[in-house]
């Protein structure tokens, strides 16, 4: 079916809007989200946000050549205003559902979107981390319709109450939650869920020939070089990912990003070992060793500024 159908079907429906859900209850969310976002999920070509505001999200999305339709219960001069999600009844959409819900009825938002989408298509939701918490939300959605993926962000994203960026830091920790509506029926439901880590480091990390170059001039400097790199490196843990700890074994995949082609890929690559040593020393892996540590990937790419992303993802 065309977009446009779609769009008429849904701007259409039953759309009673209850004034009483708060209206300030609109937090814009950073476009970067996207980013992150769409760098690890393929989506289709058609995406419905329905939780839209002043179309933050919407027009990032469009960015990577998505047709998007856009509403929201209130009308903020974005989209199609007076369209309420919870009401929303006798369509199947065939496409994709990516939102930051009001945190009141995230849970609400969460069955309605799987209700409403088609089979092989997918649900992403920006949640606060402490979504998975609480009795009832496990017992309505955790033990039934588990995500296929929770990818965690390692640094703060920031949320704009009424979408006025007040350029205060944010302490609130937020992750994507993705469903796979294919995914969930062939399991049955059956309790599969896996969660993904993003761990970046803002450093360029000395490789295999920095350690020979201290090692030759002195032992205590080799010593020294790994010592100071795992302190580093450690920080960015502590910082992107407190009281992480993962008791399942995971795979992980290291981004280097590096400012020129100077270094050769082995050199670079050997920094494995001080990242691997430092999670397991902060207590965010029991071990490094091939039971804990199932697969290593890596890919290089070029860019202004060196930095190292580590994914690590359970399996």
């Amino acid at each position: 079916m065309r977009e446009k159908d779609w769009t008429d079907r849904i701007l259409g429906a039953s759309n009673h809007v209850e004034f009483e859900r708060e209206e300030n209850d609109y937090y814009a969310t950073d476009p970067k989200a996207i980013d992150d976002l769409f760098r690890v999920e393929q989506f289709s070509d058609l995406i419905w946000e329905c939780a839209c505001g002043q179309g933050h999200l919407s027009e990032r999305i469009k960015k990577y050549g998505k047709k998007v339709i856009s509403t929201d219960l209130i009308d903020r001069n974005y989209g199609k205003g007076g369209i309420d999600l919870l009401k929303q009844e006798g369509i199947v959409f065939n496409g994709d559902i990516i939102t930051n819900p009001p945190y009141k009825y995230c849970s609400e938002f969460i069955l309605k979107a799987l209700e409403l989408i088609q089979l092989s298509h997918k649900v992403a939701m920006f949640l606060k981390i402490q979504t998975l918490e609480g009795a009832n939300r496990y017992r309505d959605i955790y033990s039934k319709y588990p995500p296929k993926t929770i990818y965690v962000f390692s640094r703060r994203i920031k949320c704009f109450m009424n979408g006025i960026d007040d350029r205060k830091s944010s302490a609130i920790a937020y992750g994507w939650y993705v469903w796979e509506k294919d995914l969930l029926e062939n399991l049955l439901w059956g309790g599969y869920t896996m969660s993904k880590y993003i761990l970046n480091i803002n450093s360029r990390l000395p490789g295999l020939n920095d350690f020979i170059h201290a090692i030759n001039r002195n032992r205590f400097v080799g010593a020294k070089l790994k010592k100071d790199t795992e302190r580093l490196i450690s920080w960015e843990i502590k910082t992107q990912l407190k009281d992480v700890v993962i008791n399942k074994p995971v795979k992980i995949k290291f981004i280097w990003i590096e400012e020129n082609k100077r270094r050769d890929l082995d050199n670079i690559y050997s920094a494995h070992k001080y990242i691997l040593d430092s999670l397991v020393g902060m207590g965010v892996l029991p071990n490094d060793n091939q039971k804990w540590v199932t697969k290593i990937t890596d890919e290089c790419l070029i860019d202004k500024k060196s930095k190292v992303i580590v994914e690590i993802e359970e399996v």
